[in-house]
């Protein structure tokens, strides 16, 4: 599993490239590049629609867990907007432990762990690591005999 801040540096490139064909205003371009960051969610949980943008149409996706009808995909995005914005879910809070939870079409990231948001990828790797590690002791604890 890679890191946020990893994740960030092998994507740099892509995200300035994205940042500059929204300025050209050339869209196709834009989907291309966000199709390969965070590839548009498949599967049978995922319901889509069709939205008009600026006379162009495009595909808007939700993934929803059908247990809890929470939006959550442990495989990619939950959302794709309209304008080509992904955004990652895990029961129903924005969450991503180890990429931006929110890839904006403009190329601008968000980092978001378990619905709380954090500045950079270096917060978000520490707050995941964290978590790891106490996950770690619990299942040791558990696991041992009383």
């Amino acid at each position: 599993m890679t890191t946020a801040v990893e994740w960030e540096l092998a994507h740099s490139e892509d995200l300035i490239a994205l940042a500059e064909a929204i300025e050209n205003k050339d869209r196709y371009t834009a989907h291309e590049i966000l199709d390969k960051i965070a590839p548009f969610p498949e599967g049978e949980n995922v319901k889509t629609s069709k939205v008009e943008n600026d006379g162009y149409f495009d595909r808007l996706a939700s993934v929803t867990n059908p247990d809890t009808g929470k939006l959550d995909n442990r495989n990619g995005p939950a959302v794709v907007e309209g304008d080509g914005t992904r955004k990652w879910y895990r029961a129903g809070l924005l969450h991503n432990s180890h990429a931006p939870a929110v890839i904006k079409a403009n190329g601008k990231i968000k980092y978001y762990y378990m619905g709380e948001k954090y500045d950079t990828a270096v917060e978000l790797d520490e707050v995941a690591a964290r978590a790891r590690r106490h996950n770690a002791k619990s299942s040791h604890y558990r696991n041992q005999k009383a």
